[in-house]
């Protein structure tokens, strides 16, 4: 937690966490945008909201076939690092929409005109564009015609059109960087990875970044002597050799679904859970609720103009020391809302054992 910022001296500036946490994964554009407010101490959903429109936050899928969040300086070297490895996961899905390389060489092409000259345009537009030019471009296939854009470097998050995501050309929004060798971008991701992640294994590294084994560990065995290690329960940990302190227990955490410090992880994500609260059915809602790391309940908004309820399925009852530490995040999460506190409210139940 306190690797991941979540725990000790906030950062400044949603661009400022995004840069710490490398990536962060973020398909759940609502929800994702409260991942980089957490890491910092007063930064409000318009702030994240008018740094993704002026792209100092950008939003693409690399890593693995999925949205993430991205600065300008991390998006050319991470995409030349793992958009093949992305490519070929979707190898099959490409093979079945009988999209082939030639016919993502014409689409991008197209897409490249279009967007070139600071047209940012939706979705829709561009499949509009598509059909047009005779492409078949519907449902999953303009999808995967989106995602290869994106991982060839043709396109990437514009300025949002109302509610809806735009595309935008990606060499209007990410600035020329010089290529970094293979190996040197293994070992600046492993670093980067370990020093926001730690403690974690070199599985961890290779599930978060969709890298093969092998390559993960090219890059770890290049920056180890800059990690301590630790055998816990058969498994190599490495984790940063300074960290904040940790804060005075209980610091309770609303953490959305995708949030890094649950989606960087296979190999030690047991270590969320509390012991004491095994053989639960499945969550009622996707977000975690953690009281000091682990998680014992879940959590969902609900929201409208005005206000906002929070929904609270807990797997056990909290101490009054723990219910002040959730009263204090669900007033955080709040301001980040820029909702008055009574205008945020809480509505708690308990999933008890055995019940989903």
């Amino acid at each position: 937690m306190r690797s991941q910022h979540l725990w000790g001296a906030p950062l400044r500036t949603a661009p400022e966490a995004l840069g710490a946490m490398v990536a962060v994964q973020a398909q759940e554009y609502a929800y994702a945008k409260w991942s980089l407010a957490q890491r910092t101490r007063t930064v409000v959903d318009a702030d994240v909201r008018d740094d993704y429109a002026r792209g100092r936050i950008l939003r693409t899928h690399l890593l693995r076939p999925t949205w993430h969040f991205v600065t300008p300086d991390d998006a050319n070297w991470l995409l030349e690092l793992t958009a093949p490895r992305v490519q070929v996961v979707n190898g099959h899905h490409l093979r079945s929409l009988d999209l082939d390389e030639g016919t993502l060489a014409r689409t991008g092409e197209l897409i490249a005109e279009a967007v070139e000259g600071g047209n940012h345009l939706t979705r829709r537009q561009i499949g509009a564009m598509l059909q047009a030019a005779g492409v078949g471009a519907d449902g999953m296939r303009l999808g995967y015609i989106l995602m290869a854009a994106e991982l060839h470097r043709v396109v990437i998050s514009g300025v949002p059109s109302g509610r809806q995501h735009t595309y935008a050309a990606f060499g209007e929004r990410v600035p020329a960087s010089e290529p970094l060798d293979r190996d040197a971008a293994l070992a600046r991701l492993a670093r980067r990875y370990f020093a926001t992640r730690g403690p974690a294994t070199v599985r961890d590294l290779a599930r978060w970044s969709g890298l093969t084994l092998a390559d993960c560990r090219t890059g770890l065995d290049a920056v180890a002597d800059e990690f301590r290690v630790a055998e816990v329960e058969g498994r190599s940990l490495w984790y940063p050799p300074r960290q904040d302190a940790a804060p005075r227990p209980p610091v309770v955490d609303l953490v959305q679904g995708y949030d890094e410090c649950i989606m960087s992880y296979s190999d030690t994500k047991d270590y969320l859970a509390d012991p004491d609260l095994a053989g639960r059915g499945a969550p009622a809602h996707v977000h975690a609720v953690l009281v000091d790391g682990l998680v014992v309940g879940h959590w969902k908004h609900t929201l409208s103009a005005r206000s906002a309820t929070i929904d609270l399925a807990l797997h056990r009852t909290l101490s009054a020391p723990e219910t002040a530490a959730l009263d204090a995040e669900i007033q955080r999460y709040g301001e980040f809302l820029e909702l008055q506190r009574e205008k945020v409210s809480a509505h708690e139940h308990h999933q008890p054992k055995g019940n989903p």
